[in-house]
């Protein structure tokens, strides 16, 4: 035989190898489909965090952390006053948890002051500025300290809060990164150098928080804002401010000695934690994420040179959910021009901060612009008198322009070439472009967010449940159906449909805990059902399977059980002339947690109108899962539950499912005739020998009886079915002192007589409430 070179010399032949890549091709294709498969089979696309949730990303600690200064950041802290504008950052900071104003808190809006002379400006610091404090406290019994504005004051510039959500991230921005954009050709611009509270004697900073970037750091900007705003001292600044008068001690004092700010037990001062709280805010999110027409006419009329779309964080190896991140806050951080401020107030300010003079102003950014209530930094309205702040989402444009446009339109500002270009616009090209705006603060599938902005509800849900069923392929960011489009890919599928399920479960603080799903959204306890038991959403299969939900209730029609009541109805007599209802429920394919709920009521002879009307409900546990589930209903007023009073001719009930579903189906009201049977003879019994019973039929009475008594009373042991006879001392009540009774009579004093009947059977001579209800006392 010929040798094979190719093995002789340990070399593969070239046709041998070429199968061999062809075969791992193959089967890296296969492997790929299948991981594919399971991806698409069990999507898990979080959406992007609403206004007020923690930076993704954060470790236990960090959430920790954030929970802690959540809470500083809404109490009311010791030391507030004596004078200050609220006495909790929330106040000024909300919707929902550390962002803009809302339209309750308008007039939280702080004002500056100040006298200027051309480009010179007076902070009048010996006359209390530039910061009005509104409000004042004396806590010795004193006068109320107010501040007013002196009158040498020429410059008042209302100011709307900043908001404050991704502000960790504006943070962390690399200070080069910022400088690089300062003198750019046609908009100018330059950063705002500041000094750091924390560092005061150390290099010059860049500044980027405020209206006029006067804070590099969110550490400074907490601090000046403790102090100035709700007048409590910390460590960067420990001097009160005083009405009209420069910091420092007065005659009426907070009571709380400085700095008001002290480390908790575990070393933490408010300052840190709520520091904290705003380092680790998620930004705002945006809806669609990106390719809206309306963006691409911000970029073409020359908005995005100074409202920059985006930068990228420096590395943090000590807090990676801040390192490398995209900050799509559209703003460059540098203080622009803005020209003179006419007499609304649009334009400069006419306030001097750090290096930023009286007609510069910060590019506000604009994530989060949907929240805010007014306009501008001076929460301009949109109304004639420029009064009545309503939101961005509100706004037509019209009141855009005459606010927004007109205040970058001021003689001598930067943004006038911006301003021109978008008059130019079509009316088309404007809607654009403010769908565009209304698109940043925008939860994703919050349609209706013009009624109920950043909470899904289940209108909602109907606007997507109508995207769904209409021709779902080639949805474009602009179309109303883009908005549920999650993935951006032009279809609405099973990454969306899954994506809604996630929503809610984060807006019921449920993500990963289904278990608990129900007990925290109590308001949408439908929303994350499994009717069909088969692991899977009702809300997927509803939206990507096509299951039908005709009247849009997350419920599929499928689920919505019907009752049916067996027309067994029992009225049983007691001894005490009371009687005992049952009947029987059934329904096709009850879910396992079925509760069931039954509406009754009663008439009187001739009366035509229920003696009462009431409900009773209870968590059934179904014989079986199936075609037919079967459960058992009695009532009697030893169980506490229904009473069919005396004299009563008809008896009507109904059943339904509880958490079926909203339009789950009752069964027909049923109304049955009662007949009254003749009264029964009252019960004979012992009295002492309560373990007598259907299968005890002992008739002696001894220490078995107060052991069944105790046993009853302390170890859940078994009820005695006559209770009279466990009543052993005849006071009408069943408690320790029965069995003492018996256990003196048996063992200590034999004259100590039980009361009649005893010690042979008998009729209770002594009227009360409890009775022998079982037969075989009859």
């Amino acid at each position: 035989m010929r040798e094979n070179p190719y093995l002789h010399n340990n070399e593969i032949p070239l046709r041998f190898l070429t199968l061999l890549i062809v075969f791992f091709i193959i089967i890296s294709t296969l492997f790929l489909i299948n991981y594919s498969y399971s991806q698409q089979e069990n999507p898990v696309v979080l959406p992007q965090p609403a206004m007020g949730e923690p930076l993704p990303g954060l470790t236990q600690e960090q959430v920790d952390q954030f929970e802690k200064g959540k809470k500083a950041f809404s109490t009311v802290l010791e030391g507030t006053g004596p004078i200050f504008n609220e006495s909790r950052c929330i106040r000024c900071h909300t919707n929902p948890v550390g962002g803009a104003l809302n339209e309750f808190e308008v007039e939280s809006s702080v004002k500056r002051f100040g006298r200027r002379d051309g480009m010179n400006f007076d902070p009048l610091k010996d006359k209390g500025g530039s910061v009005l404090q509104r409000l004042g406290s004396c806590p010795d019994g004193g006068n109320e300290l107010r501040e007013v504005i002196p009158a040498e004051a020429n410059v008042v510039a209302p100011r709307i809060s900043i908001m404050t959500f991704g502000t960790g991230l504006i943070e962390a921005i690399p200070e080069q990164d910022i400088l690089a954009h300062v003198n750019q050709p046609g908009t100018g611009g330059m950063a705002n150098m500041v000094n750091v509270l924390e560092d005061p004697n150390g290099p010059l900073r860049v500044g980027r928080f405020g209206w006029k970037a006067q804070h590099a750091t969110l550490l400074s900007f907490t601090a000046d804002a403790l102090n100035n705003e709700q007048g409590v001292t910390n460590e960067l600044l420990p001097l009160e401010p005083q009405p009209n008068r420069p910091p420092g001690p007065s005659p009426c004092d907070d009571g709380v000695p400085d700095p008001d700010d002290k480390p908790n037990d575990q070393g933490q001062t408010s300052l840190k934690l709520i520091r904290d709280f705003m380092r680790f805010l998620a930004p705002p999110p945006q809806t669609p994420k990106s390719g809206m027409r309306g963006e691409k006419i911000f970029q073409d009329v020359g908005c995005v040179k100074c409202h920059m779309p985006s930068y990228t964080t420096g590395e943090n190896l000590d807090i990676p959910a801040l390192s490398k991140k995209q900050v799509k806050a559209y703003s460059d951080f540098l203080v622009h021009d803005m020209g003179e401020p006419d007499e609304n107030g649009l334009g400069g300010d006419g306030i001097v901060l750090g290096q930023a003079g009286p007609r510069e102003m910060r590019t506000a950014p604009l994530w989060g612009l949907t929240a805010h209530f007014g306009l501008m930094h001076n929460n301009i309205g949109p109304n004639p008198e420029f009064s009545s702040p309503l939101p961005l989402r509100d706004i037509d444009i019209q009141a855009f322009e005459k606010t927004v446009i007109a205040g970058h339109n001021r003689p001598g500002s930067e943004a006038q070439v911006s301003a021109a270009n978008f008059m130019q616009l079509s009316q088309n090209q404007k809607q654009d472009l403010l769908a565009f705006f209304r698109s940043l603060g925008r939860r994703e599938f919050d349609f209706i967010f013009a009624v109920q902005a950043g909470e899904i509800t289940l209108e909602d849900y109907r606007a997507i449940y109508d995207c769904f069923r209409s021709p779902h392929q080639n949805i474009l960011p602009d179309d109303p159906c883009g908005i549920a489009d999650i993935d951006q890919d032009g279809i609405l599928g099973l990454v969306d449909a899954q994506s809604f399920v996630n929503a809610v479960k984060i807006s019921c603080g449920c993500l990963n805990e289904d278990t608990s799903c129900l007990y925290f959204c109590q308001d949408k306890p439908d929303w994350l059902k499994d009717c069909q038991h088969d692991g899977k959403d009702d809300i997927v299969q509803i939206l990507q399977e096509g299951l039908e939900d005709a009247n849009k209730d997350t419920i599929p029609d499928e689920c919505k059980y019907e009752i049916n009541l067996i027309n067994t109805y029992t009225f049983v007599n007691r001894c005490d002339g009371k009687l005992q209802f049952s009947t029987t429920v059934a329904s096709d394919n009850l879910p396992k947690d079925a509760q069931i709920e039954f509406f009754y009521s009663f008439k009187g002879p001739g009366q035509g109108t229920p003696f009462g009307d009431a409900f009773y409900i209870d968590l059934l546990e179904p014989q079986s899962y199936g075609v037919m589930s079967l459960f058992q209903y009695s009532w009697g007023v030893r169980d506490g539950k229904i009473e069919i009073p005396p004299g009563a001719t008809q008896f009507s009930f109904q059943a339904g499912i509880l958490n079926g579903g909203t339009n789950s189906k009752k069964s027909l009201v049923h109304i049955v005739d009662i007949k009254w049977p003749e009264p029964l003879p009252p019960s004979k019994f012992i009295r002492g020998n309560a373990n007598k019973s259907a299968t005890n039929q002992n008739d002696t009475v001894d220490l078995s009886d107060a052991i069944f008594i105790l046993n009853w009373l302390f170890v859940n042991g078994s009820k005695p079915d006559c209770r009279d006879s466990a009543d052993v001392n005849d006071d009408g009540r069943l408690d320790i002192s029965d069995a003492i009774y018996l256990l003196r009579h048996l063992f200590v004093d034999p004259q100590k007589v039980i009361p009649s009947p005893f010690p042979g059977y008998g009729v209770d001579p002594t009227p009360d409430n409890l009775g022998c209800w079982e037969e075989n006392f009859c």
